[in-house]
């Protein structure tokens, strides 16, 4: 008799008894053996289980499309679809017998008294209950949560149990990492908290213990709108109060912080307003447009994110009012610690591609690797990448454990490209981030890259996304990705060329990108891509506030989102385009509905990320502009652009850190800014903490930028906040600090 092993934590997973994985079906047949398998043996009346799928559709149509879906999932299971059975009275149940679930063992070690079986259990839970699973019907997701919350309380309160028991059993770095697991199943639990401070200081890592107790109060504030509790705040004064010399043999465990500023050289001024920038460097050789074919994936995937890159990196938010006596010099930055990323996945940096060559063709076409690959890699849902730094960056140097250590993450992707005497050896590796240990590898050569870059590049991107599913994600889940046709060459080139313009944030680069896009518009008017940065240029000037906005510029921009959507509806870029154009109107619920579309098209895309944040932060739900404004810095932590950091200073003002938006646009360097956006910003936390004195500098630049004809009525109420004694307080307080 076959045997089926069923996975439920995270994403759904099928295997034989032999451990082969099992390919999957589609969205309805899985959710029906989801539920199947969520309660082995359990009979299930098949009229009840049509309409628990289908409740929409007529019974005769529900009971059609099931006895389709129950088909699909035997053939789907191969020889372990006999397991699929019918009762004597007509119901369906999964064999108990021969079937085993992760989440049957999870529940059964969960009871065990052996720290043997809760460490076995602690493993087991990989993720939220069918993480991956979207809606499938009212009655269908109100059962998804409750097991789902069930498992989860579960989860915190096996993880607590257990890294309390591995501290009494004097293993504390085992303890460190399982309360670390605790508090990104629950960020908000305060009690793992400080299980983990009490570890830190356990081991002389008194920084540590302070930055997890950071950690603590702004997911407590983030999540349940509290302070910590008196019992933490006693461990803080423990650790005010502890010696300034900690055992070195003791800092053996990673701390929790975000990782510190990389030294990098200063980025060269951009041009002044009245000077044209230089057009980018094309390549004029025989790889030129072959290896720009390859980007056209990126395009429809990756949207904004991909194409605009800057210099700058932050480091993690420093918003607390006090700091230990071996921290007081550290600098305010702009950033969000690395506890706040997603709880539940594995987060993945993804190097770029290091070619060993000095053709600037092969350079070019190793840049464009990268970009494939994680295009291709983020329809993984269940896996968080992180752009890793660029080859020559000092952080290249670090060991894999450090490297992996200083940006959170649990593995490391690596390609290189090197010259050898029959052509070049491609390699992509993925390292643990823990251990340092080489997990997979994929390894060819291919004569001449430039040949056919766009047939390659699609395989290197394959390859990669298929190793990172089978030693990252779930292994069996269906990877599913769009092919975009490559189109015009001349296109594709206009339009990456127009997103970098784009980022510069000037309203002399945003013409010059319009331009652009009009440009890629005339050779192929049913781009999408085109459409969307030509809205972008539109609406960019009434976001930033430049005097070459215009209120007009909103039709025009509403015109190509529209036209974006309509040729591409996945297109991400064009439903962010969209959410931002209905906050403008003033439709608030809508707006939210679109930007969540868009965030659910990206992936893991940072710009769609902090576009979200920039939304809700106009709503009434600061909580999520907050995590979604920290979770953009978290995704581009070697280029985040300035509107990511005015995105998060606005996020966290308006989330009641008015200190912590401050010390967050210190990092700005407000003359260069192309906005002044961020100056208006760090008027309102002025405002907010009663220091409105300290605002003159900034109103003083806002003047001198906009030549006097600022408004403050039009600044609040374009776009305007969904509650409007927001908007009115907004205004007032401009006007407190002497803005017209």
């Amino acid at each position: 008799m076959p045997k089926l092993r069923m996975t439920l934590f995270g994403s759904l997973g099928a295997a034989a008894e032999d451990e082969t994985p099992l390919p999957l079906g589609g969205k309805k047949t899985n959710a029906l053996l989801a539920y199947l398998a969520a309660a082995p043996g359990k009979p299930h009346r098949r009229e009840a289980l049509a309409e628990l799928l289908w409740p929409e559709r007529f019974e005769k149509q529900s009971q059609q499309s099931f006895r389709q879906a129950l088909s699909s999932a035997r053939k789907m299971l191969g020889d372990a679809g006999s397991l699929l059975r019918d009762t004597e009275e007509g119901a369906l149940t999964l064999d108990a017998a021969e079937v085993t679930t992760d989440i049957g063992d999870f529940e059964r070690l969960c009871a065990s008294p052996h720290l043997e079986d809760k460490k076995i259990a602690c493993d087991l839970y990989t993720g939220d209950f069918l993480a991956s699973l979207g809606p499938i019907s009212e009655e269908y997701d109100r059962w998804l949560l409750q097991t789902r919350t069930h498992l989860k309380a579960l989860a915190v309160e096996l993880f607590e149990e257990t890294a309390k028991a591995q501290q009494s059993a004097a293993q504390l770095d085992d303890a460190i990492e399982t309360a670390r697991r605790l508090v990104e199943i629950d960020p908000a639990h305060e009690e793992g908290h400080r299980v983990l401070i009490r570890l830190y200081l356990a081991k002389g890592q008194r920084s540590a213990a302070f930055r997890q107790y950071e950690a603590c109060r702004i997911a407590l504030s983030q999540h349940l709108d509290t302070n910590p509790g008196a019992e933490t705040e006693q461990l803080l004064a423990i650790i005010k109060s502890e010696t300034e010399t900690a055992p070195a043999t003791a800092q053996t465990s990673p701390a929790p912080a975000a990782p510190a500023r990389a030294s990098s050289p200063e980025p060269q001024a951009p041009p002044v307003e009245d000077t044209k920038p230089a057009a980018p460097t094309h390549l004029m050789t025989r790889g030129r447009w072959a290896v720009l074919a390859a980007l056209i994936i990126v395009a429809g995937v990756w949207g904004l994110q991909s194409l605009v890159r800057t210099p700058s990196r932050p480091d993690a938010a420093r918003t607390m009012a006090s700091l230990p006596n071996d921290m007081e010099t550290a600098p305010l930055t702009c950033g969000a610690p690395r506890e706040l990323t997603e709880a539940g996945k594995p987060t993945l940096l993804l190097l770029p591609t290091h070619t060993f060559s000095e053709d600037k063709d092969i350079q070019l076409f190793g840049q464009s690797t990268t970009e494939a690959i994680q295009a291709m890699s983020s329809v993984l849902t269940d896996l968080t990448l992180v752009a890793g730094p660029r080859v020559g960056h000092p952080d290249r140097d670090l060991a894999p454990t450090e490297l992996a250590r200083k940006n959170a993450a649990t593995q490391i992707f690596e390609t290189t490209l090197r010259p050898e005497a029959d052509g070049y050896r491609i390699t992509m590796r993925i390292v643990d981030g823990a251990s340092g240990q080489q997990i997979w590898q994929s390894t060819f050569t291919e004569q001449d890259p430039l040949a056919d870059a766009g047939h390659l590049q699609n395989e290197i991107a394959m390859r990669a996304a298929w190793g990172i599913q089978e030693q990252i994600t779930e292994g069996a889940q269906a990877l599913f990705h769009r092919q975009y046709e490559p189109g015009s060459f001349e296109v594709f080139e206009h339009v990456t060329r127009g997103f970098g313009y784009l980022g510069e944030i000037k309203p002399i680069y945003n013409d010059l990108a319009r331009k652009e896009f009009l440009t890629a518009l005339e050779l192929d008017a049913n781009n999408p891509s085109a459409h969307a940065g030509l809205g972008f240029s539109y609406i960019s000037p009434l976001i930033f506030r430049w005097q070459t906005g215009h209120p007009g510029d909103l039709a025009l921009a509403e015109q190509q989102a529209n036209l974006a959507a309509a040729l591409d509806p996945a297109y991400a870029p064009a439903q962010n385009l969209q959410a931002l154009l209905l906050l403008f109107k003033g439709d608030h619920d809508t707006a939210r509905s679109k930007i969540d579309k868009g965030l659910l098209l990206s992936g893991s895309g940072a710009d769609s990320t902090a576009f979200g944040g920039f939304v809700y932060s106009y709503t009434d739900n600061p909580r999520r502009a907050l995590e979604l404004a920290t979770r953009a810095l978290i995704l581009r932590p070697y280029g985040t652009p300035t509107w990511y950091q005015w995105s998060y200073a606005r996020a966290l003002r308006v989330s009641g850190d008015p200190q912590g938006a401050i010390n967050c646009l210190k990092q700005v360097d407000f003359q260069k800014t192309g906005t002044i956006a961020p100056a208006l910003e760090m008027i309102l936390a002025y405002d907010t903490l009663g220091t409105e004195l300290e605002s003159k500098p900034f109103v003083d630049l806002i003047m001198d930028r906009s030549g006097g004809a600022f408004s403050s009525a039009d600044y609040c109420s374009s776009p305007t906040y969904s509650d409007p004694a927001t908007t009115k307080a907004c205004q007032s307080a401009l006007e407190r600090a002497g803005l017209p």
